[in-house]
């Protein structure tokens, strides 16, 4: 039960820490976003890490884990966050969660390729549901395109996250066979999310320049702090509960980010009736894959 309970939690915090990213969104663009917050996780995990060094002096490398961790922290969370912040920039925080929680789908696809298992019943299930979702919210587009100066192409945004997220998952899968340390693995996936970060900042001038002023940082900080949060609960999670159940109920962010963004960005976000049910049939659909 508590595992039940960790899950839930941790969806909650990560919604709010997307809610509170699009809040820096209104003052920063999405490349200097995705900077400021993962060298914020970078730094937090290097603290996490240093003090279970101090507290557990046993430390185990293996070098084909830690390339599978690094590989995964260049899908996600690095190129995903940079494409995650585009999405919300071009769709709001709704429909943009909604299409990312699609990423089971891809993550079951690609571990059945990568470890040569066969489909279960639930990933045809689910996946013919999250389509059906998928389906409504681009009805729930054509709905925003009236309000709002939206394409369908914008949809690529969230997509592709989700397709880089699934990928992330089944070359973290590989790195723990071969080093058995989540909190290494995360520290090291912020590692590389933040050298991405660093090439990021040579090649964007208004990353630079949000840098360099203390009101971008204080802007996004509780964002960092909760995402980092919400990754600690995760974990905690995981060690306490069933993964496919864990999992299943972490993809529940999605409502969470519509719940959240109907209360507390009202002039910012339109949260419509269709929205909130494409999401939820879609994380029906991913929820199903998990657990059967």
């Amino acid at each position: 039960m508590l595992g039940e309970i960790l899950s839930v939690l941790a969806a909650s915090i990560f919604a709010g820490g997307i809610v509170l990213v699009r809040y820096g969104l209104e003052k920063v663009d999405y490349i200097s976003a995705t900077v400021i917050i993962s060298f914020f996780g970078f730094t937090f995990f290097t603290i996490i890490n240093l003090i279970k060094i101090i507290v557990y002096p046993q430390f185990y490398w293996n070098f084909y884990g830690i390339f599978f961790f690094f590989i995964a922290g260049v899908f996600s969370p690095a190129l995903v966050r940079l494409l995650y912040y585009k999405g919300i920039e071009h769709l709001g925080t709704s429909i943009n969660a909604s299409a990312f929680a699609s990423w089971p789908l891809f993550a079951s696809v690609l571990s059945i390729i990568v470890f040569s298992k066969f489909a279960s019943i639930g990933t045809y299930i689910g996946g013919v549901i999250i389509v059906i979702g998928v389906i409504l919210l681009n009805m729930s587009l054509k709905e925003e395109r009236i309000a709002r100066d939206l394409t369908y192409n914008d949809l690529i945004f969230p997509f592709l996250a989700s397709i880089l997220t699934g990928s992330a998952v089944v070359l973290r899968k590989m790195g723990l066979n071969a080093l058995s340390d989540p909190f290494l693995g995360v520290w090291i996936g912020y590692l590389a999310a933040t050298l991405v970060s660093l090439i990021l900042t040579k090649i964007s001038q208004s990353a630079r320049e949000v840098i360099r002023e203390r009101r971008a940082f204080k802007t996004l900080l509780p964002a960092g702090l909760c995402l980092a949060l919400g990754w600690i609960t995760f974990f905690y999670a995981l060690q306490y509960g069933d993964p496919a159940t864990v999992s299943a109920l972490t993809n529940s962010e999605a409502l969470f980010i519509i719940l959240y963004s109907k209360l507390f960005l009202k002039g910012l976000e339109t949260v419509t009736f269709n929205i909130f049910i494409s999401a939820l049939i879609i994380v029906t659909g991913a929820s199903i894959i998990f657990v059967m």
